[in-house]
């Protein structure tokens, strides 16, 4: 360990050297990996165990490792006045992840990487809708650009629309919603408090139903769901690491590399190949989004409002 721990230290100093835009991009393409694997471990658990049950034991296993930070920090830290918001935010991220897992049961994972891009879309209509910030023409011009890239994605037609494609869709709209709670209730509550009871809240509303439709899981099985949490925390560690250490918007190109990975994955492990359309909506929907992070960082920040 003696020998080891110089190294260590110069392999740092150099990493610490590097411009930070660049460090910042290595993180994004980290976290871009890391829930790329999520979803894959996502799609291998619902193989063989139902949408609640993966839900149950992903909650046990994420509260299991927020225990520790809990205890450090005191059972004061989950105190909240708000706890009418935090049983909306666990609604909305109970039907999010449901409708991940059974999306992710039937469809590709290169049209749910690209379908979840939607839902910075949806946080634009939301923050409009509830948080009062205003939706600019610009805005509205990149915004209804990327719902054309959805629906090149799922393709409407005589035929109809691919059912499991409007459920990752809602998917996209209720990771929105989360967003949008998550945003107010950061005003008043601590990361941890948020945490903690939308695990609780999501544990909550999934054990009555896993319960009632409980497979016994393998080891395989619970080796895929505790990936899944695992892989959960680091992609967002990693992409707190990413927004510290570099330029959103040097950055955030970078995270549309899980399209890249998914597709790979997709190929390499469950021989998917996806259709021309997929590929086309993803441009669509990269190139809507992207538009905006540029626009909105060349806009001046408001001024917030005097206190009173």
């Amino acid at each position: 360990m003696q020998a080891i721990r110089p190294i260590i230290l110069t392999l740092s100093r150099r990493w610490a050297a590097l411009p930070g835009n660049f460090r910042g991009i290595v993180w994004a393409l980290l976290a871009a990996l890391a829930f790329s694997c999520m979803q894959v471990a996502i799609k291998e658990a619902g193989r063989s165990l139902p949408v609640w049950e993966i839900l149950t034991l992903r909650s046990l296993i994420a509260l299991l490792f927020i225990m520790p930070v809990v205890y450090r920090a005191g059972l004061t830290s989950l105190r909240t006045a708000r706890p009418r918001m935090h049983i909306f935010r666990s609604c909305l991220g109970f039907a999010g992840i449901s409708t991940l897992v059974l999306s992710l049961k039937h469809l590709d994972l290169a049209i749910v990487a690209t379908l979840g891009f939607a839902n910075t879309l949806f946080v634009i209509l939301f923050a409009w809708a509830f948080l009062g910030e205003k939706i600019l023409k610009d805005r509205t011009l990149a915004t209804a650009a990327g719902f054309v890239g959805v629906l090149i994605c799922i393709r409407p037609g005589p035929e109809g629309v691919d059912i499991w494609a409007l459920v990752m869709l809602a998917s996209a709209l209720f990771a929105a919603g989360v967003h949008t709670t998550v945003k107010s209730l950061t005003r008043t509550e601590r990361p941890t408090t948020i945490l903690f009871w939308a695990y609780v809240g999501i544990l909550t509303l999934s054990a009555i139903p896993a319960a009632l439709t409980w497979v016994e899981p393998t080891g395989r099985d619970l080796l895929m769901v505790a990936g899944m949490a695992a892989c959960t925390t680091l992609g967002q560690t990693c992409m707190v690491m990413s927004l510290r250490a570099g330029e959103a918007v040097a950055v955030a190109p970078f995270s549309y590399t899980r399209i890249l990975y998914a597709t790979l994955f997709g190929f390499l492990l469950f021989g998917e190949v996806p259709a021309w359309s997929t590929f086309a909506g993803a441009a669509v929907i990269v190139a809507a989004t992207l538009y905006l992070a540029l626009r909105e960082r060349r806009r001046p920040l408001r001024k917030a409002p005097p206190a009173g």
